[in-house]
């Protein structure tokens, strides 16, 4: 059984934690990491109104603290960093 739907009143701060898979080092640090990631938080201000009170990115997972959850952040962060590692899974 699933979990219920959480109520979260408008303008709450929350904290999201986001792991890679199998807590591999996917992540990293490096100059085009920190582009992509930077990209994608600035975005994700403009397109929703995301503020974004703390952010920390570890090698193997990442957390930050914001006024909305976005869905979208994390997959457009695993879309973007995976095409670095397209020539390691083929």
């Amino acid at each position: 059984m699933g979990r219920r739907v959480r109520f979260v009143p408008e303008g709450s701060l929350l904290e999201v934690t986001c792991r890679t898979v199998q807590s591999r080092l996917l992540l990293r640090p490096s100059a085009n990491l920190n582009r992509i990631v930077l990209g994608i938080l600035g975005r994700a201000q403009r397109l929703y109104g995301l503020r974004i009170h703390a952010c920390v990115f570890m090698s193997n997972h990442y957390r930050h603290g914001a006024t909305r959850l976005l869905v979208w952040q994390t997959k457009t962060l695993a879309v973007r960093h995976e095409r670095r590692f397209e020539h390691v899974s083929r």
